[in-house]
């Protein structure tokens, strides 16, 4: 989540706080509709765990090596 979302909004994010509540708001949705559908598992777990994993992204792409990545995605 932390690499495409940057991806695909990275003009709109600026901001870690903003980055944070969209993937929350995604990941949430996720888990709702799951719950909904009875389909996998839905728990807070899954959200909380979810959430640090797109930090982690938002930090590799912050970096470097991110800034590199997204260049390539842009030509």
């Amino acid at each position: 989540m932390g690499f495409f979302v940057l991806i695909l909004f990275n003009k709109k994010i600026n901001n870690i706080v903003v980055f944070f509540l969209l993937n929350y708001f995604i990941i949430t949705l996720i888990e709702i509709i799951q719950y909904i559908t009875c389909t996998g598992s839905a728990d807070v777990d899954d959200i909380i765990l979810n959430i640090i994993g797109a930090l982690f992204g938002y930090v590799l792409m912050k970096s470097r090596i991110g800034n590199k990545i997204i260049k390539k995605f842009k030509e």
